[in-house]
């Protein structure tokens, strides 16, 4: 299990807020800055290719090496920092 990448549009359409953890909270991806600063999938280290960043991200500020799904941006992505206590959704393999 892992925590859920969202690879193209229809995965980061799902209803996330509707179906895990309280309404209206923002949620972690499983998208991380790597060490050459490229976006990759954490548990593949896969570039990301597709994205959905909100206006303005990433903002690229210090820290901010994980991307959330931010529920104050429609759910758009948005560069955080991995301390920060969020919601996660995993994925199973079939």
């Amino acid at each position: 299990m892992q925590i859920m990448e969202y690879k193209n549009k229809v995965s980061t359409l799902f209803p996330i807020a509707d179906m895990y953890g309280p309404p209206n909270e923002s949620v972690f991806t499983g998208g991380r800055l790597d060490e050459s600063s490229v976006w990759v999938w954490d548990s593949t280290g896969e570039t990301v290719t597709y994205t959905n960043w909100a206006e303005g991200e990433p903002s690229g500020n210090a820290g901010e090496t994980v991307i959330e799904l931010n529920q104050w941006k429609n759910y758009m992505w948005n560069d955080q920092m991995v301390t920060d206590e969020l919601h996660y959704i995993c994925e199973k393999d079939n």
